[in-house]
């Protein structure tokens, strides 16, 4: 295979960093500027017990099928907290979104999940043991095959890039920054997400004759076109953490963190989620030294692999609700600093998770592996005050369960067929980032869809 150095040192991320950005760029940051804050909720989160249906044939299905994991209606802060207007409620432990609902940044999009094709029952039925990721996703229930189809809206996980980095490629700033973890969502033809560390101490100290010595070393060229493209990589890692370092170092309550910033992650707790995006807050704030007038980032927390005991002592107490009370905490607090940071029209939040969790429990009340899911979008470019997408049918073998309605009684467990694409979730977030992307450049698959933007975003 015949590869020019100067073809591999472009597509590795040759793109001026930190302090080296053009004055244009570092202009646009300041005037039109947006940014995305994925959020991945590591494991399978349990959809199906975090946005239920509160009308009285709905929640009778829910209910009678999740017996002890399920959540309980009415007015008390134990129970299902209310989108008004939407017959649909939120676990008690997301509670503390409902006034951004309320404000009209908050909105849900129903049973979202990988797919090929649009697909029905019948066809999954036909197709399921194909192997063709023409028509079925590729290896439907696997933790990383889920995780990579999620990040690159591909009916094969053997697909390396990802919509995130793709859409950023089209950008003035041509990375994903991660604060959790090298993803595939952020993988473009250029290279890789940049990793930032949200715990600032493990930035690495040195001084300025340290560091140009470390640069003089990585900016070495040699006749291993790999070997200097990892150069240039590592040239621009030392950039990052001479600029970044010192203000990821910065805790809640530091004087160098904006009062913004401060005021509305006052009394945060110790969560990993929570930590992440205080840490993007403060980049976004800082946003002049990245350079660029678009940002993605991407956060996770883990744990959601809830098999068992995914409650214990009720349905609001458990794993599942103690994992949750995370995501309502993070995703509020940095939602504040937007808004006292003057941002609020400016930045946009989204979970995305493996999949979905069976609605039918496990005997160790747990659920296990699904497909699609519901997901929260949380930001000023949200059409808010309504859910988009479909809700499925929550008939166990019934229109969107993925099994075989020729079975007996209980042998479907509720693993729900997406009726929303990630191509289809994905679209409106993007052509709101940037209203002149290719989108389908970004996601390849989407010209599968009739309906190309479901309309959650103000686009």
């Amino acid at each position: 295979m015949n590869i020019s150095r100067r073809k591999i040192l472009k597509s590795s991320a040759v793109f001026p960093f930190f302090g080296l950005a053009s004055s244009m760029a570092t202009a646009q940051s300041n005037s039109g500027y947006k940014a995305l804050v994925c959020i991945r909720l590591e494991g399978g989160n349990d959809g199906y017990n975090t946005v239920v249906p509160l009308d009285a044939e709905r929640y009778g299905k829910y209910s009678a099928v999740r017996g002890p994991l399920s959540l309980q209606r009415g007015s008390s802060d134990q129970t299902l907290a209310e989108l008004p207007g939407s017959g649909f409620g939120l676990h008690p432990a997301l509670r503390r979104l409902v006034p951004a609902w309320n404000d009209g940044a908050l909105t849900v999009v129903h049973n979202v999940g990988p797919l090929s094709k649009p697909i029905s029952q019948q066809d999954f039925v036909a197709w399921q043991d194909s192997g063709d990721t023409r028509l079925i996703p590729q290896s439907l229930y696997s933790h990383s095959d889920q995780g990579f189809l999620w990040d690159n809206a591909d009916g094969s996980a053997m697909q390396p890039l990802g919509w995130g980095g793709l859409a950023a490629d089209q950008t003035d700033f041509n990375q994903v920054i991660s604060l959790s973890n090298l993803t595939r969502f952020g993988m473009n033809r250029r290279g890789g997400a940049l990793v930032v560390p949200y715990n600032g101490a493990a930035m690495i100290r040195v001084n300025d004759s340290q560091l140009s010595t470390l640069k003089s070393l990585a900016s070495a060229r040699t006749s291993n076109v790999l070997q200097d493209a990892y150069s240039q990589r590592m040239h621009m890692a030392l950039d990052v953490n001479k600029n970044f370092g010192p203000l990821l170092q910065l805790p809640v309550g530091a004087g160098g963190v904006a009062p913004a910033i401060n005021g509305a992650f006052s009394g945060m707790s110790n969560s990993i989620l929570t930590k992440q995006l205080f840490q993007v807050a403060k980049m976004i704030d800082s946003r002049n030294m990245l350079g660029g007038s678009r940002h993605i980032f991407y956060v996770s927390l883990g744990g959601f692999d809830t098999h068992g005991q995914q409650v214990s002592g009720g349905a609001n107490a458990g794993t599942h609700a103690e994992l949750l009370t995370q995501v309502g905490e993070g995703m509020s607090m940095f939602w504040e600093a937007m808004k006292q940071l003057g941002l609020a029209n400016q930045v946009t939040m989204f979970t995305t998770s493996d999949f979905g969790r069976t609605l039918k429990p496990n005997s160790s009340q747990g659920t296990d592996h699904g497909w699609g899911n519901e997901q929260i979008v949380l930001g000023g470019g949200v059409n808010g005050k309504s859910t988009y997408g479909t809700f499925p049918d929550l008939t166990l073998g019934g229109p969107n369960d993925a099994g075989d309605p020729r079975l007996a009684a209980g042998s479907n467990i509720g693993r729900w067929i997406p009726t929303t694409s990630v191509d289809q979730f994905a679209a409106p977030l993007i052509s709101w980032w940037n209203p002149g992307a290719n989108i389908d450049a970004a996601l390849p698959n989407l010209s599968k869809f009739q309906t190309r933007n479901i309309g959650f975003m103000k686009v």
